[in-house]
């Protein structure tokens, strides 16, 4: 599948995070943080409910969303996994690859190096929360010994497309590269195990943990793949979505049961004492690395993309801000609808930075239709922007203006 020609990277420009609230209640304490045991198995609790998730969608089971009590069309949901987004010319492509049960594989990455990690047996069936931990243990141990990566792979992921389709399309003229790009698309999803934590905790910490979400360093992701679950040490952890195969209703809907399910499992080893015991010598047996000859051919791109993606994490600002007593319900008692005021909030905000309005974009779902997604609404009209002036200038419309 084609998309529209786009030459930006896709981090920053095209990719959306959720950083989510914290899934146990255990310490990083030194114990836990040793050989990344509380942050392996946070990550195995979120793998294991994922691939639940994922078998009752092709198992057909998963209950329809509704909206308004409307069953909404469920065909995006299979894109989600097993998927990853190509860089090509003129366009990237995007491919969905069908996958045995027993052959489901996730996509570990940790110090730029990348892994991928066998989810089942032969006969299909799914390794335990404390196997998925043991294996994501010896990536960690793995990769640890190892160090950083050189030339990490997923750097070119971070740059502009054309230049990561010509260094993609240089590695593959390699047949063994080749497989393991086929290798790394296939995977169900992929697990980033970062090695560091954001410098501040609790609140503080909040909005750091909210960049390590959004774009990382830009060493420990592969931008393209179209789920990421990013773990840090001290089991804080979010999600990265590549957007092109998934919008944020489905994947909101995904974490509405994923979340839940993976607290109570880590609330349950914890109580069994599971955590303290997941090395489990015979599954690093489903654990290999992916490694690619020749990268150093590409070594000059993989470069100005590090560098460039350093500049655009200058370049972008953030800061959480916090609303006490103003949320949907205070809105709606104003008589506005909380979407709209959100959507004024931020013509508003641009028009005071900028001294004058923008291009809106708000989506608006269609997934009451067959194969229905979402399309853009452009909020912005002539009253906002009378709207947004006037505040700007902090003088009130006149009637007139209203």
């Amino acid at each position: 599948m084609r998309l529209c020609i786009w030459t930006r990277p896709v981090v920053f420009f095209v990719s959306y995070f959720y950083s989510f609230k914290r899934l146990t209640a255990l310490p990083a304490s030194p114990e836990m943080l040793a050989g990344g045991l509380l942050q392996c198995a946070v990550a195995a609790a979120l793998v294991d409910a994922a691939l639940g998730f994922k078998d009752k969608i092709d198992d057909g089971s998963l209950e329809p969303d509704k909206l308004g009590g409307v069953p909404q069309c469920m065909s995006a949901y299979p894109f989600l996994f097993n998927s990853c987004r190509i860089p090509s010319l003129p366009s990237d492509k995007v491919v969905v690859h069908h996958v045995a049960r027993a052959e489901t594989r996730v996509l570990v990455a940790r110090r730029g190096r990348l892994y991928t990690v066998t989810t089942h047996n032969a006969a299909g069936q799914r390794l335990t929360q404390p196997e998925l931990a043991a294996a994501l243990c010896a990536v960690v141990r793995a990769a640890d010994a190892a160090g950083d990566a050189t030339l990490p792979l997923g750097a070119l992921t971070s740059g502009k497309r054309a230049e990561w389709a010509a260094a993609r399309e240089l590695l593959c003229t390699s047949p063994s590269n080749a497989s393991a790009f086929l290798e790394l698309e296939r995977a169900a999803l992929m697990v980033c195990l970062d090695s560091h934590c954001p410098a501040h905790v609790g609140e503080a910490g909040a909005g750091e943990r909210a960049r390590q979400m959004w774009h990382g360093d830009g060493v420990n992701r592969f931008y393209d793949k179209t789920l990421q679950l990013i773990v840090l040490p001290d089991g804080n952890a979010g999600f990265l979505g590549e957007h092109s195969l998934a919008d944020g209703a489905p994947t909101l809907r995904m974490f509405n049961d994923v979340l839940p399910a993976a607290r109570h499992a880590l609330a349950a080893a914890s109580d069994a004492g599971l955590l303290q015991h997941p090395l489990l010598p015979h599954t690093t047996n489903c654990v290999r690395e992916i490694v690619l000859e020749g990268v150093e051919r590409v070594g000059a791109s993989l470069r100005e993309a590090r560098a460039a993606f350093e500049a655009q994490v200058v370049g972008h600002q953030t800061a959480r801000v916090a609303l006490k007593g103003l949320g949907s319900d205070a809105i709606k008692k104003l008589g506005v609808a909380p979407d709209a005021f959100c959507q004024l909030a931020m013509q508003v905000a641009f028009c005071r930075m900028h001294g004058r309005v923008a291009a809106t974009y708000e989506a608006c779902a269609t997934r009451r239709f067959l194969h229905g997604r979402t399309e853009t609404i452009r909020s912005c009209s002539i009253e906002s922007t009378r709207l947004s002036h006037a505040m700007a200038a902090d003088t009130p419309p006149t009637p007139a203006q209203a």
